[in-house]
């Protein structure tokens, strides 16, 4: 169960990253509020992850670092 947490904060966070390039807004990413809300829901997700990190359950860890590792690909 932890571990389809951890994989679906990592897909939230690719969705919420590539929102921006499917807006098709002139303006880049929209307007600056909305950018920021975008960057403080990407934010809160990641501080999910590290909180997963610390998991006991090593399998728990290493899902976090895999999907963090395909997150910078």
């Amino acid at each position: 169960m932890r571990i389809a947490l951890v994989e679906t904060v990592g897909v939230l966070v690719c969705e919420i990253s590539l929102e921006c390039e499917e807006d098709g807004d002139d303006e880049g990413c929209g307007s600056q509020e909305v950018q920021e809300r975008r960057e403080r829901k990407i934010s809160k997700l990641f501080d999910l992850l590290l909180e997963r990190f610390c998991d006991a359950s090593g399998y728990v860890r290493l899902k976090v670092l895999q999907t963090i590792s395909k997150l910078l690909e």
